[in-house]
């Protein structure tokens, strides 16, 4: 178990921290930038040095790999469409969701990017009354958030059900509702794979549930592997 220890890191913030780097159990830091606040743009320079100073400063003043388990970087709603500012993100609005989520995740990886690699990096998004379960996989797919963790360590139990998400071209209305039927039918003690990430992710699945109609050709090669290693793949 860790020690949340949060730090205020806004622009308006002194970042003098006064902390105790020796606490008994590991640290994890919670560095509030103030992405959760409404108003975020993720093209203002200004505000991404601004946020990249408070990194720095942190780096410098308390981390620590000895005594430190990782860095949260955000930890508020999931729908950062309702956050951001919208005027460089001109899309339909079925696809607003997920083209804010994607400046957003770009927005944190350019961040982290200056910062040591050994760093733990989360962003901790809150449960939203709009977002389901497919939803929530499609947002925060591993494909669009490779190098932060989305979620506290936790044990988890082993895994022998996977669901194949859509890539985002084929991500529909139609195919969500879809995969969020087959999510539920699956119950909790499922894995949700990205196509792009299916041979890196599928160790430990034996069962493979995939959207008819809605896999690539290139994805369609990869479950082909897949059963050649004694997989099973269920088309729904």
């Amino acid at each position: 178990m860790s020690t949340i220890i949060t730090l205020p890191a806004r622009a308006e913030d002194s970042l003098v921290w006064d902390v105790d780097t020796k606490a008994s159990q590991p640290i994890l830091w919670h560095l509030d930038l103030g992405l959760e606040k409404k108003g975020l743009d993720f093209f203002d320079p200004l505000a991404f040095h601004a946020h990249l100073f408070s990194l720095e400063q942190f780096v410098s003043k308390c981390w620590n790999p000895q005594t430190s388990a990782g860095l949260i970087i955000y930890r508020g709603g999931i729908d950062i469409w309702n956050l951001c500012r919208q005027e460089h993100i001109a899309v339909e609005d079925v696809l607003l969701p997920l083209a804010c989520m994607q400046a957003f995740a770009e927005y944190i990886h350019r961040l982290i990017a200056y910062i040591p690699e050994e760093i733990a990096v989360y962003c901790l998004f809150d449960e939203h009354p709009s977002c389901n379960r497919a939803l929530r996989a499609h947002l925060l797919s591993k494909e669009r958030f490779p190098y932060v963790r989305l979620a506290l360590d936790k044990t988890h139990s082993v895994c022998e059900t996977g669901v194949c998400m859509p890539q985002d071209a084929l991500c529909t209305e139609e195919s969500l509702e879809r995969l969020e039927s087959v999510l539920n039918s699956c119950g909790d003690n499922v894995r949700i794979i990205p196509e792009a990430l299916l041979t890196e992710e599928w160790e430990g699945i034996e069962r493979l549930f995939c959207l008819d109609g809605y896999v690539s050709a290139e994805g369609k090669r990869k479950l082909r592997g897949f059963e050649a290693s004694g997989g099973s793949v269920i088309f729904v």
